[in-house]
């Protein structure tokens, strides 16, 4: 008899602790809201929203990496039509450079125009974004790209300043979706220089310098050298500015569609691991009653002893 009370007993208590270990359990997921509180409560459910998580941290990069692209684009593009309106004002003084009727003081204005001119395009050419890193420098964004340096030539010792690029080879490339990269900037070396070497900065250099000596012969074969160099330094910024803009209008497409990955990917991993508050209280409820009733009679069992049967 003895022996059949203790486990009674012991059987009686286990099933209690269960049913409070369910009731804590269903406060627990109450109050984190969170159906699946580990991945032993649905092996295959907690492995899909391991894996739904993970794509939402790489679609939120997408995302902060495309504000980045739009942050720098939009700035390159602003700085570009400056250019382009800077190009035209030079290329209308190196027209009218070309009048015969020109004084010397005239030609003096002139030249100090371009020399002030030069200086806003290399200003434009070093410009930075937002967080500090110069637009035109491709992969080397923390090093000025567009300089005036100074060389000495080993055997006369003659000193001469010549522009020239100092940023990265390429632009940088960052990634967007899982399947699209996009350009995040353009370089000062594919817009103002040439393949050569030369740069629409050496070339007015020497325009200025023509109009400053005053040598109408001279001057006329570096108004047409300035005229063509001007022209061609144009079409690039007017190239680079279409570019530019398709490629603000695939970072505008692009956000739109991971936005609705995002909200998709939210939504499907909600439904596995969101709690559903009705059920929950049912089931809350439903468990409490299971465990005042065991009670109940664990009380009414333990009250009994042999005297009650004699």
């Amino acid at each position: 008899m003895r022996i059949s009370t203790l486990q009674m007993h012991t059987t009686m208590n286990s099933s209690m602790q269960q049913a409070s270990g369910k009731i804590n359990e269903s406060l627990l997921k109450m109050l984190s809201g969170k159906e699946i509180l580990k991945p032993s409560d649905d092996p295959l459910a907690a492995l899909q929203i391991m894996g739904m998580s993970d794509d939402l941290t790489v679609l939120e990069q997408y995302q902060k990496n495309i504000t980045s692209a739009q942050s720098s684009l939009t700035a390159e593009e602003t700085v570009l039509n400056d250019v382009d309106s800077t190009l035209n004002r030079l290329r209308d003084l190196t027209l009218s450079a070309g009048n015969d009727a020109l004084s010397q003081e005239d030609m003096n204005a002139i030249a100090g125009e371009v020399d002030h001119l030069i200086g806003q395009l290399s200003d434009m050419a070093n410009t930075k974004s937002a967080n500090g890193e110069y637009l035109f420098a491709g992969m080397k964004s923390d090093t000025m790209p567009v300089i005036k340096k100074e060389f000495t030539d080993p055997d006369t010792g003659i000193v001469t300043e010549e522009w020239v690029y100092e940023g990265g080879d390429e632009s940088r490339e960052i990634p967007i979706s899982d399947n699209r990269t996009i350009t995040q900037g353009d370089t000062a070396d594919d817009i103002f220089f040439s393949a050569d070497g030369g740069s629409i900065f050496a070339d007015l250099d020497e325009l200025s310098t023509a109009l400053k000596a005053g040598d109408r012969t001279a001057l006329k074969d570096v108004l047409d050298g300035s005229i063509e160099s001007i022209d061609k330094t144009l079409a690039d910024v007017g190239s680079t500015l279409t570019s530019v803009g398709a490629r603000i209008n695939t970072l505008d497409m692009t956000t739109t569609a991971n936005e609705e990955s995002i909200a998709m990917t939210t939504a499907l991993k909600g439904s596995l691991e969101d709690l559903d508050y009705a059920e929950a209280i049912t089931q809350l409820t439903l468990e409490q009653t299971a465990l005042q009733a065991s009670q109940k009679s664990y009380g009414k069992v333990s009250q009994l002893s042999l005297f009650n049967y004699i």
